[in-house]
Order: C-alpha cells, then structure tokens, then sequence
C-alpha cells in the first residue's frame, strides 16, 4: 500500500466517524426540538428532557396516549378525556407497591422508592400520570405496562360512555 493509499484510508474513517458524530447531533436536536414542541402544543410545564423516548398507545389505530420514558420515571399523557375509576387507581397503588417491596429488599431508601404521581386538568380529567423512581428494565417494563393497561381501559369505558350519551 502506498502513501497516498493510507492518507485516503485515513480520510474516510475520518469522514466516516464525522458523519456519525453528525447522526448523532442530529438525532439529538430532534429529539429536543419534539419535545419542545410537545411542551407547547400540550402546554405542560416542566419536564421537557432530550432522554425522554416516545412511544404511542393505540387501540387499533387510534393513538389514545404517548408513553415517556425517562431515565428513571415513565409516564403517559392520554389523548382523550380520560378518567380514572377507584379500581384503575387501586391497580396502580399495587404495582407502585409491588416496585416497593423489591425496592426495599435491594435496600432503597424509603424517600428513594417508587412513586405515583396523577395530574388532573381542570374539569378533573387526567393530564398525566407519572411512576418515578423506578430504575431497572423489570421496574420499567412493569411501569410501562401498567400505564398501557389503565389508558387501554379508560379508554374502552370513555367509548362506552360516548356511546351511552
């Protein structure tokens, strides 16, 4: 291999790496820009972070709610008015305290341990529902779905409703 050969071997790995340096600038700036721009249009203040990752909730194919995962929180913010009843809740508390048994066996600080957060909107419908302090792909997936199944059923008695009225 000759000089010349070399010093283009070494301009595309540099090429190469800048590119992807580059994806990754990207990726991040959109990431941020979405959630910017969900801040706006849902009009939520605070919790605007760049390592959040996206998910949709769908019945068929209709999006009922995004799921935000976070580094050590996920929560879901539903597209609809949804309303929690006292079974919904009470499902909730039980895998909050199911992460919290575990949680106290690996020894995590009481203050530390997972937590349920519901926010309501005005007219008493549910703006966001948040479980914190969670860490792990166990506690995650367990949060994550949890969150799906309550949306998924609110929205069943929400359509129920509709159809009632």
């Amino acid at each position: 291999m000759s000089y010349s050969e070399k010093e283009q071997l070494a301009s595309r790995e540099e090429v190469l790496s800048w590119i992807k340096h580059r994806i990754e600038e990207l990726e991040n700036e959109l990431k941020m820009l979405k959630s910017i721009l969900y801040h706006y249009e849902e009009g939520t203040p605070g919790r605007l972070s760049i390592d959040e990752k996206v998910e949709e909730v769908k019945v068929g194919r209709r999006r009922i709610a995004r799921l935000y995962i976070g580094d050590s929180y996920v929560r879901i913010v539903p597209e609809f008015e949804m309303v929690l009843i006292g079974d919904m809740k009470e499902y909730l508390d039980e895998i909050i305290d199911e992460i919290r048994e575990k949680q106290i066996k690996e020894g995590v600080e009481e203050q530390d341990q997972a937590k349920l957060t519901i926010r309501e909107r005005t007219n008493g419908s549910i703006k966001e529902i948040i479980i914190s302090n969670i860490e792990g792909i166990a506690e995650v997936i367990k949060a994550k779905a949890a969150l799906k199944y309550v949306a998924e059923l609110a929205w069943e008695i929400y359509k129920a409703k509709e159809k009632s009225e």
